[in-house]
């Protein structure tokens, strides 16, 4: 199964990671505002079906990230910077 990208970190996007993560989907979360993030793994604390779970979500820097190969998600304030097809799209 191809994994979901979610572009953003923060008060959204972790939850949604964390969400998806519970439902059985592989999620990689994109940090937009760290973009020379290293590939990590962080512990993200949710309670499912009242069991508390401890879930572990990979994120990486949006620099750092090579091809995309699943469906995006923008979880941002505001649009990043990146590379993407046919230009550059600027926030």
């Amino acid at each position: 199964m191809e994994p979901i990208y979610v572009i953003g970190c923060g008060a959204v996007g972790v939850p949604l990671m964390a969400c998806l993560a519970a439902a059985g989907r592989r999620v990689v979360g994109v940090r937009a505002s760290e973009e020379d993030a290293p590939e990590q793994t962080v512990t993200v604390p949710v309670t499912v079906d009242d069991q508390a779970l401890d879930l572990p979500l990979q994120t990486v820097g949006i620099g750092r990230l090579g091809e995309i190969k699943g469906p995006v998600v923008i979880a941002t304030k505001r649009m990043p910077t990146w590379p993407w097809p046919g230009g550059w799209l600027r926030g």
